[in-house]
């Protein structure tokens, strides 16, 4: 292989969506599917006649919920028992009348963002860098690598989320700096991942790691939900728990409610024919959207002063969709009054950005050979920082 031959990107696995970046014009740029769509919902779908992934399965889940998963990757083996389409004596997900494996359902995920990246891009990928949960055990990676083979990907080195956003950012914002103490607080979709660095001549030492089930985006979800599925029922009398289309609708549409609310003090939320052909509409402001929040906005405050008392730093990266809530920010500021708090122009594509530039420079170093656990990206302590590369020490 040589270098001009090479096609390498980055690739970010999330339990909401996926994505695939790779380096343009001397920075990170994400690739869109054919949808157009550059955030890639962690979804599919099963036809009679097809297999549907991303915004298409998203769509088709309304008429095709037993034949849907959402909500798989990324996650602990042990939590798949929460997923309802999990079956515990075949350890396999039913969906309709078939059975598949995590591996098998992620192979056929990573086969569809490999065919719409080639398709973009108008060559073949010959190299990736996979951004995956930290919390995934060396066991868990390894089903990640094999099922990436099996989609004909070659990874060239996996990295941990939180990482892959810290190195994005530091790149970005202090290339200069010779010694960065930094708190990476990541607000995925199913929990909070609080991820401690200090780099200093090269030497990249990890000193904590930590995750919060009970803190992720869709516990927020979840709180307009339960309001707004209420007062569905008050004015009709119709308990969309009833019906799982209904539920599935309401959340999608909650999805964006909540997204507005970043950018607005009062947003709306329309469901067309929710249930029984009733349609939904009202309307919320993000101060009520706070108040209702308390409980999860103080265990966020909480879990922030707790890192910090253990590790005094001075840059505080927030990464994540939900990083863009003010609530988030301003909690972090004020906490922080002493560090600096960066929140990228697009927050949600820290990860596979930062996968992307680790991605690029391999580009010129394909004679730098990984050892097995160097591959993996266990979670070593120290790494060094080597040709511009975080290995394993």
């Amino acid at each position: 292989m040589t270098q001009a031959h090479s096609v390498l990107v980055g690739i970010s696995l999330g339990t909401y969506s996926c994505s695939v970046s790779h380096f343009k014009d001397g920075h990170p740029e994400i690739i869109p599917n054919e949808d157009g769509d550059r955030f890639i919902p962690s979804v599919i779908t099963f036809t009679e006649d097809t297999i549907l992934v991303g915004t298409q399965a998203k769509i088709q889940a309304f008429k095709n919920p037993r034949t849907t998963i959402c909500d798989f990757i990324g996650v602990p083996f042990v939590d798949f028992e929460k997923n309802k389409s999990f079956d515990k004596e075949s350890e396999k997900f039913e969906l309709g009348e078939n059975f598949y494996s995590f591996k098998e359902l992620l192979r056929i995920y990573l086969s569809t963002l490999k065919v719409s990246a080639e398709t973009y891009l108008g060559n073949t990928i010959t190299g990736v860098v996979l951004s995956i949960p930290f919390s995934l055990s060396k066991e868990e990676r390894l089903v990640y690598l094999d099922a990436a083979k099996e989609a004909s990907l070659n990874v060239i080195q996996l990295l941990d989320d939180s990482s892959s956003s810290m190195y994005h950012v530091i790149n970005k914002y202090a290339p200069e700096k010779n010694e960065v103490k930094a708190l990476v607080v990541d607000i995925g979709y199913s929990s909070l991942k609080l991820s401690t660095f200090h780099s200093k001549d090269g030497l990249l030492v990890t000193p904590s790691q930590i995750q919060h089930t009970d803190f992720g985006s869709s516990s927020l979800t979840r709180v307009l939900y339960n309001h707004f599925s209420t007062e569905f029922k008050r004015k009709t009398g119709i308990d969309i728990n009833d019906y799982k289309k209904s539920v599935i609708k309401m959340k999608n549409a909650i999805e964006k409610t909540k997204m507005s609310l970043s950018n607005a003090d009062v947003s709306n939320c329309f469901v067309e024919s929710l249930a029984e052909g009733v349609d939904f509409s009202s309307t919320i402001n993000r101060n009520k959207f706070e108040f209702m929040s308390e409980s999860f906005f103080n265990g966020f405050k909480t879990a922030i002063v707790q890192s910090l008392n253990s590790f005094p730093v001075d840059m505080v990266i927030l990464t994540g969709a939900s990083a863009r809530i003010p609530k988030i920010q301003l909690i972090a500021k004020n906490i922080c009054a002493s560090a600096t708090v960066i929140v990228s122009p697009e927050p949600e594509a820290d990860s596979v950005n930062g996968a992307a530039t680790q991605a690029q420079l391999f580009k010129n170093l394909f004679d730098f050979q990984f050892k097995e656990d160097d591959v993996l990206g266990l979670n070593e302590e120290e790494c060094i920082l080597e040709n511009g590369l975080y290995k394993i020490k």
